[in-house]
């Protein structure tokens, strides 16, 4: 055989070897479209309050042709995941779907969700939740009659009837007498804490005595107000 003949077929040989050898690792998402391999199938309701209380369904769907036992992991920023912490794992179905619980937490506004698979593949999306606020507002006192100069304390209870108020309430206090016009001081310290009373103090003036209305106000992003009122005396 001529020299130039064996040169070609060697030569030949070597571009088939090279052909059949994976020469590299895998590049993730390389020519793929992650929403080909894992996407968020639906979520019901797609709108909710941050009450702590409401649960969404949200559905992650994985490809067709993916192992039927293949887990997916889904994370929140707030919340929580089938009444665990805030990032769960589950396994798909043999209809290759996962339906995941996610219960509401106390911040309102956008959160984030982000469903995964075998640690490469992922998609996000964001929910947002509206601010719940207090179906009642109950001012509860230590007492109804307070001295002037002296310091009244009381319990101011935001109350829903499903679940709690969200975080970030704008909440404010007043008191007044029969005529509408401010008396004494009545503040807060703590910030509201959803499911917790706000502490506050009355601190009577010395010039008035009479009837009194303490009053606690919640602002809605509308710039309407919700109103708690409780009658006490100044003596």
């Amino acid at each position: 055989m001529k020299p130039k003949y064996i040169v070609i077929i060697f030569a030949g040989f070597i571009f088939l070897i090279a052909s059949c050898v994976k020469n590299s690792d895998y590049i993730i998402n390389d020519g793929l479209n992650p929403g080909t391999i894992i996407k968020f199938s639906s979520i019901t309701p797609n709108t909710a309050l941050a009450d702590s209380n409401t649960e969404i369904v949200i559905r992650v769907a994985i490809n067709s042709n993916t192992d039927s036992a293949e887990n997916v992991m889904l994370t929140t920023s707030s919340g929580t995941i089938n009444g665990k912490l805030n990032s769960e794992s589950m396994s798909v179905n043999v209809n290759r779907f996962a339906d995941f619980i996610f219960k509401t937490g106390q911040i309102s506004g956008p959160i984030s969700l982000r469903a995964s698979i075998m640690g490469s593949y992922f998609c996000d999306t964001v929910l947002t939740l509206g601010i719940a606020y207090p179906d009642t507002i109950i001012i509860q006192p230590d007492e109804y009659t307070v001295s002037g100069g002296s310091a009244l304390h009381a319990n101011i209870n935001f109350m829903r009837y499903e679940g709690y108020p969200s975080q970030g309430q704008a909440v404010l206090l007043n008191c007044v007498d029969p005529s509408g016009n401010s008396l004494g001081q009545f503040t807060y310290s703590d910030s509201f804490v959803p499911g917790t009373p706000l502490k506050a103090v009355f601190t009577a003036p010395t010039s008035y005595t009479g009837k009194a209305l303490l009053q606690a106000f919640v602002i809605k992003k509308d710039g309407t107000r919700l109103l708690g009122q409780l009658n006490i005396t100044i003596q």
